[in-house]
């Protein structure tokens, strides 16, 4: 009858709501659990990569710079301060300072100053921490520039001060945002050739702009900077 159809129907809508309203409250808590333990995992590898990053910057620092625990946590503070200055990771801005210090010796105030250069250079060219790292050093090496060194420069026609990284560095950036050749192409160009001309006394700015206008043509980063070598 027409009276049992519609209790029989009613029932059913019951039957599959019930089972919709427990299946979502089964299915949000599973997701919350898992959100939870996601969460949880992620601290615990942040963590234990932080570490790692601080026992290897132990291991290739000066001993008088990590002497004591005002002078590591003073370390750890500026990493931090750095790592949100650029937009990354604390343990990536302790590995660029450690990395710094091993592949050239270098003191840790400076090795500091070149690491934030570095990070951001990761940051923008889309780069590794150990590739960025490499690239700076090579460069630093290559034209011998100074991290501490102030340096004149003229923007817009007033006198601003500087350091020589930062200059060197602003000229990647500068490039790289307004030429056909990426700002990680630049410095991969110099890694491979910018030595040679180097030795021969051609500055970091003109040897910039031979691999801009070489690799207008090339299209190809590498290829320019082995060509430098010849």
């Amino acid at each position: 009858t027409k009276i049992a159809l519609k209790s029989t129907t009613a029932d059913q809508g019951g039957f599959f709501k019930d089972v919709y309203e427990n299946l979502f409250t089964f299915t949000a808590g599973e997701l919350l659990a898992d959100g939870i333990q996601n969460v949880g995992r992620a601290l615990k590898d942040i963590v234990m990569e932080y570490d790692a990053a601080m026992t290897n910057l132990k291991k290739v620092a000066n001993p008088e710079d990590i002497m004591s625990a005002s002078q590591l946590d003073a370390i750890e503070q500026k990493a931090v301060s750095i790592a949100k200055n650029v937009g990354m990771a604390s343990q990536d801005v302790i590995s660029a300072i450690a990395d710094t210090i091993q592949m050239s010796g270098r003191s840790m105030e400076e090795s500091i100053v070149i690491a934030e250069q570095t990070m951001m250079l990761a940051n923008v060219a889309e780069m590794t921490q150990e590739s960025a790292s490499q690239a700076v050093v090579s460069m630093m090496a290559a034209f011998n520039l100074d991290p501490l060194k102030e340096v004149p420069i003229v923007v817009d026609g007033v006198t601003k001060s500087t350091t020589e990284l930062t200059n060197a560095m602003d000229m990647v950036n500068y490039v790289g945002n307004n030429f056909s050749i990426s700002s990680e192409g630049i410095v991969s160009a110099l890694q491979k050739g910018g030595a040679v001309l180097a030795q021969y006394g051609v500055s970091m700015t003109d040897t910039i702009a031979l691999v801009t206008g070489a690799n207008k043509v090339l299209q190809d980063p590498e290829v320019v900077g082995n060509g430098l070598k010849s």
